[in-house]
C-alpha cells in the first residue's frame, strides 16, 4: 500500500516538473512530513511549507487558498487539499 502511494506521488511530481516553468515540486503530509521532493524543492522545508497553507487557511473562509511567495527568480505557489500540501516552484519570466 506504502508503495503504491509513493509511486502515485512520484508520477503526480514527474507530471508537474515536466511543464518547462516548473524547477521544483514538494508534496507534504497533514503533519508536514516530506513524501517527495523534486527539482530545487527542499525536503527540509516541507514542515515550514505546509504550516502556511495550514495558517493561511484561518484567513478567510476559503477552505483552500493558493499562498504565492515571490523571489528574485522564482514564484512558489503552495496549496493544500485534505491531506496534501503541494508547492510548486516556477521561475519568474
Amino acid at each position: 500500500w506504502v508503495a503504491a502511494m509513493e509511486a502515485q506521488v512520484e508520477s503526480v511530481m514527474s507530471s508537474i516538473m515536466a511543464n518547462p516553468d516548473v524547477v521544483g515540486v514538494l508534496c507534504a503530509d497533514a503533519n508536514g512530513l516530506c513524501l517527495g521532493a523534486q527539482g530545487r524543492a527542499s525536503p527540509s522545508s516541507s514542515g515550514f511549507i505546509q504550516s502556511l497553507a495550514a495558517n493561511a487557511r484561518q484567513l478567510g473562509e476559503d477552505e483552500s487558498p493558493v499562498i504565492t511567495v515571490q523571489t528574485q527568480s522564482m514564484t512558489i505557489m503552495i496549496s493544500e487539499s485534505t491531506d496534501l500540501t503541494v508547492a510548486v516552484y516556477k521561475l519568474r519570466s
